[in-house]
């Protein structure tokens, strides 16, 4: 009775006074703390290789421990970006290299026998192998790390600035870039400017002082032409861009200065005395260009590549580089993905003591159309006595779904490389330095097993007319087989 009483006041009350029921304000939630936006990842990766070497002075076997490298390499990294809503972020990373002793099992002997080599030097004919693909300490420890990434970044609105230890891509710095192909990638000591404000464009200004070796990572150098045989005193400067603009059309233009980079590399040098050494130290301008071009037609990708540019090391005529390539995707729903590509590429050295086509960090890989496994050495002009080198390359690759292994891709391609020796008969790169054709062939098997990206490559090299083994022919064969596992 009594609870009838007070609802019927209460109605009451609200009807005399006329207004409505005001629902309360809804309680405003708490404002949600600004993301880190951290990120890490990790790999292992197990790393095989090896090589046999058929000519006048050696003779070994494929697999044998005296020919064989392996790692085991295990990387951590963190990235951050937009700390605190601050535009802020960082990254670092870390990898560690180990043989696990691998090198060290095998029966001692005096010397090794008369035309094999033993790749440790200490008379052990190793069973495994008797070294690394790649280090990280300056002292030659095969088990050691190193810091690879270590940079801070700030991004507000179409701009961001990195600065201290990092990774640079090919695709829009060609003379200076990371390599991925050994067990981890080589790094750089840089200062970076990316902006996107124009449309379809991305504009890069860089400084870069530093490189790490691909072979050790632990051992830096000044950025230099021919990968640190001519070290820049004062780092390199980049300017880059690249505009989409037109849809399947990418334009991509480079431009490096290197101050002060050396003539050679220390008064010793067997090249600077036959030299004379070439007076003072010079400035070396490099530029660069790439365009390529896909379009669809019937279902299928159909495009073609220009490249070209020159490296002016200031002592004669310049080096000239150049390259073209046509290339198709075609898809066919039976059998799988095919990709067929053709290229060709010129290098002209100009004269004595002048630049190669390769990374100024490592001195190893080419930004070249015809770059393959192996063949750098061939294709950028290092191995022509100043002279030339020019290359053709067809390669076919195909990826296939398979129930057990997923996708699976093999790609084939082969190169002919005709050296036209530069300074015939001239000391003392005759003596150590190939002349005229040179061919390789590559067969490179991929695939995902037990969550592992896989890869197993086959290569075969041949070098006819060989001054430095006093034989007709150089045969190589190399087999490389990795599985790095992403966490």
């Amino acid at each position: 009775m009594k609870k009838t009483l007070l609802l019927s006041i209460a109605a009451s009350a609200v009807l005399f006074a006329g207004g409505d029921i005001v629902e309360p304000a809804p309680i405003a939630e708490a404002t949600p703390c600004a993301t880190s936006n951290l990120k890490w990842y990790g790999q292992t990766v197990l790393y095989y290789q090896t090589a046999e070497n058929i000519n006048a002075v050696a003779d070994n076997e494929l697999f044998d421990g005296d020919v064989s490298r392996a790692n085991v390499g295990l990387k951590l990294g963190v990235t951050g970006s937009n700390l605190l809503g601050t535009g802020l972020g960082f990254g670092a990373e870390v990898v560690y290299l180990t043989s696990l002793g691998l090198e060290n099992d095998g029966d001692t002997i005096g010397v090794p026998a008369a035309g094999f080599v033993d790749g440790g030097g200490d008379g052990i004919i190793n069973d495994y192998v008797s070294n690394v693909m790649q280090l990280a300490s300056e002292t030659g420890e095969l088990d050691s790390g190193e810091l690879t990434q270590a940079y801070l970044s700030y991004t507000i609105d179409n701009t961001t600035v990195k600065v201290g230890r990092m990774e640079l891509p090919q695709s829009l710095s060609p003379f200076a870039f990371s390599e991925t192909w050994n067990v981890f990638a080589n790094t750089f000591d840089a200062a970076l400017l990316v902006n996107t404000d124009l449309p379809d464009t991305t504009l890069v200004l860089a400084y870069v002082l530093n490189s790490n070796q691909i072979g050790n990572l632990s051992v830096w150098n000044e950025i230099g032409v021919n990968g640190g045989l001519r070290p820049g005193n004062d780092g390199a400067f980049l300017v880059t861009a690249q505009n989409k603009s037109i849809q399947g059309l990418e334009l991509t233009g480079s431009f490096y200065y290197i101050a002060e980079s050396s003539p050679l590399a220390g008064e010793n040098n067997a090249l600077a005395a036959w030299a004379g050494g070439l007076g003072d130290a010079e400035d070396v301008m490099a530029v660069w260009g790439d365009a390529k071009f896909m379009m669809p037609v019937a279902g299928h990708d159909i495009g073609f590549g220009v490249q070209g540019g020159m490296i002016d090391a200031g002592n004669t005529d310049p080096t000239i580089a150049y390259g073209a390539k046509a290339m198709g995707k075609f898809n066919f729903p039976a059998f799988g993905n095919v990709a067929l590509c053709g290229a060709y590429t010129g290098v002209d050295m100009g004269g004595m003591i002048n630049a190669s086509i390769t990374n100024v960090g490592t001195g190893v890989k080419t930004p070249l159309y015809t770059q393959m496994v192996a063949n750098q050495n061939y294709i950028s002009g290092a191995m022509s006595n100043f002279g030339e080198a020019n290359t053709m390359m067809i390669k076919a690759s195909a990826t296939y779904d398979l129930p057990a292994l997923g996708n699976v891709g093999l790609s084939v391609a082969y190169s002919t490389t005709e050296i036209v020796n530069g300074i015939t008969g001239a000391a003392p790169l005759a003596a150590v330095i190939n002349e005229n054709d040179f061919a390789e062939l590559d067969v490179v098997a991929t695939t995902k097993l037990g969550g592992a990206e896989v890869l197993a490559a086959y290569v075969n090299q041949t070098q006819d007319n060989s001054l430095a083994v006093g034989t007709n022919e150089i045969d190589t064969d190399i087999v490389r087989v990795w599985a790095k596992w992403n966490f």
